[in-house]
């Protein structure tokens, strides 16, 4: 019998991540942990989304999303947003862009404020997304996003200005895979 609730409470979690991810333009999951579960003490609920919304901007849609409207949840809601690599790449150049003085902060800074702050991020015109390629290349296996990776970029424009680092990340992304090391 405990199975068969548990099934319940799958399905009902299942359609609700169908839907809220239709309504947040990208991949959703709901969770639900707790001592029934065996996955925590405390009775919560998890969103679990990849690149879309920010997490403020997932807050303020659930405050319409009527399975998890503040007022009719019982539970907590816990918010876990993941960026994939390409999400990051993108994400972190808008970013950039723009204000151009941002590339004098430190790279764990920019990966932090782009990924705050930058809504679906995983989107961009053509041209963020060659150069998000450009950058991806810099990674281990070709499309990791790496901290590494986002120095040399930071790098490049103290040095150059934001449209050499430009200009350096197009010619990145026409294929060729780039050999750099860093040294201190």
């Amino acid at each position: 019998m405990g199975s068969e609730c548990a099934d319940v409470v799958d399905g009902e979690l299942v359609r609700a991540s169908a839907r809220l991810a239709e309504l947040a333009g990208c991949r959703v999951r709901l969770m639900r942990t707790g001592p029934a579960n065996g996955g925590g003490a405390v009775d919560t609920m998890t969103v679990r989304w990849w690149d879309g919304l920010t997490t403020t901007g997932m807050r303020e849609l659930l405050t319409e999303f009527e399975p998890l409207r503040p007022s009719s949840r019982s539970i907590p809601l816990c918010y876990e947003h993941r960026l994939t690599s390409w999400g990051r790449a993108v994400g972190a150049l808008r970013w950039l862009d723009e204000d151009p003085r941002r590339a004098g902060l430190h790279e764990a800074v920019v990966a932090q404020m782009a990924a705050e702050q930058i809504a679906y991020p995983d989107h961009g015109a053509p041209l963020w997304q060659q150069r998000a390629s450009g950058l991806l290349s810099l990674g281990p296996r070709e499309r990791q996003f790496t901290l590494t990776a986002l120095r040399l970029l930071l790098q490049c424009a103290r040095a150059d200005g934001w449209d050499g680092a430009q200009r350096w990340l197009d010619s990145l992304a026409g294929g060729t895979r780039a050999c750099l090391r860093l040294v201190r």
